[in-house]
């Protein structure tokens, strides 16, 4: 038992970005508004783990 790590507990977590940029009122119109647009989708996970490990003194 001295000496061993366990994992005693954690954390995860998902987070979903979506974001459009593009040319300034051209982006906005009818039909060929798609032409001057880019939409992009982001996805961060993070995890987060507790570990404690023994020392007998």
């Amino acid at each position: 038992m001295d000496g061993e790590t366990m994992a005693l507990g954690g954390l995860v977590s998902e987070e979903t970005r979506q974001s459009e940029s593009g040319v300034p009122m051209l982006k906005d119109l009818p039909f060929i508004g798609r032409l001057f647009r880019s939409e992009s989708k982001e996805t961060v996970q993070r995890e987060l783990t507790v570990l404690i490990k023994t020392q007998i003194l």
